[in-house]
């Protein structure tokens, strides 16, 4: 940031993207030969989405084919990643409309399990860096094939919260006119 200062007054203030850009040049440096692909920064909970959406511009601008297996890795994730989010969405809606606690919790629960599968792949939970142009960072590691049994229950807990949630007095009684 570029601030002059008149004793306590701001005089003029403004942002520098230099300290960015030089992070960003030498942060590859001497690392693997395919550099990160930069994160478009929009928050906490989109980031493989965000991820994926700028390699994609990338991709299709310079005429990069995907391999397929890549392509499946990035849909499972983005999938992975919508879930996550709309679980945690609606567990923080529950709660801001007075509901008890339980339902953020049964979010949370689900959503840990998705975070763990995104740890084992990437080496991250939340700010992943995982697609590359032209691919993903790594392909998906034996151990990976757990992460089916992990998540085999997600569509048993979003038919156990729509249980929850459309029998709780509260919501209904704020929800309906």
């Amino acid at each position: 940031m570029d601030v002059a200062l008149d004793g306590e007054r701001v005089i003029r203030s403004g942002r520098s993207s230099a300290i960015c850009i030089a992070t960003t040049r030498r942060l590859p440096r001497g690392r693997a030969i395919w550099p990160p692909c930069p994160t478009p920064i929009a928050g906490l909970h989109l980031p493989i989405t965000n991820n994926w959406a700028y390699a994609l511009a990338v991709e299709k601008l310079t005429g990069q084919e995907v391999p397929e297996r890549a392509e499946y890795l990035r849909v499972i994730l983005g999938e992975l990643t919508r879930y996550q989010n709309h679980a945690s969405s609606i567990g923080f809606l529950i709660q801001e409309m007075g509901a008890s606690g339980t339902p953020l919790m049964y979010a949370f629960r689900e959503r840990e399990k998705i975070l763990d599968l995104f740890e084992e792949l990437t080496g991250a939970r939340m700010m992943v860096n995982y697609m590359r142009f032209g691919g993903c960072r790594v392909d998906a590691t034996p151990g990976c094939s757990t992460g089916r049994a992990r998540c085999s229950g997600l569509a048993g807990f979003a038919d156990e919260f729509d249980q929850l949630l459309s029998t709780n007095e509260i919501l209904m009684a704020r929800t309906q006119a």
